[in-house]
């Protein structure tokens, strides 16, 4: 229930927001994996892409998967993301099978689609993570809790308010937020 509510389309999970909610607050708990879509066939490697945390570390991938139909990028994390700004890059080595660089530039909070029309140019996508912040309010409080008791037992199901992606609103995702109550990014 979870995954089709959040993304009924190609079932990758939940989007990221591009444009002005990309800085919205991703607040589910247990995110081990990410995937990037391309707009064509890519040639790259573990080595063109990084994902950093907000103190400069590098999160170590596990496993990268390339779906060559839908020219979508799975990377499975060595261990899933905690509350934290987080930096995707990709290299602007990335070529296509003509070995054309791709047109990767992004500007955070204003870009919807990588790119400026030129080949070549890295992408560099940041986000943040706050495990329960279903408010997006940048800390994890007694508002969180009120918004998820609104909607126990799931009617109307609300994905946003499922934390932990068991496709029930329910004392799990209380407890997901007791336990980084009043934690902020």
């Amino acid at each position: 229930a979870f995954r089709q509510s959040v993304d009924p389309g190609p079932g990758l999970g939940y989007r990221i927001n591009t444009g002005a909610g990309q800085n919205d607050v991703i607040p589910f708990a247990d995110l081990d994996q990410i995937s990037i879509v391309f707009s064509e066939h890519v040639t790259v490697s573990l080595a063109q892409i990084e994902l950093r945390n907000s103190a400069g570390v590098v999160v170590p991938v596990e496993k990268a998967t390339m779906d060559v139909i839908t020219h979508t990028l799975t990377l499975t994390l060595a261990q899933p993301l905690g509350s934290a700004w987080y930096e995707l890059s990709v290299a602007d080595t990335v070529t296509d099978a003509w070995g054309i660089a791709l047109d990767g530039e992004w500007q955070d909070g204003v870009s919807t689609q990588s790119g400026n029309g030129a080949a070549g140019g890295g992408f560099a996508m940041n986000f943040r993570i706050l495990e329960g912040d279903v408010t997006n309010d940048g800390i994890t409080n007694d508002l969180d809790l009120f918004s998820i008791w609104k909607h126990f037992a799931g009617v109307p199901y609300q994905p946003l308010h499922d934390l932990n992606g068991d496709g029930t609103i329910n004392a799990g995702d209380t407890t997901l937020i007791a336990g980084n109550y009043l934690q902020a990014l």
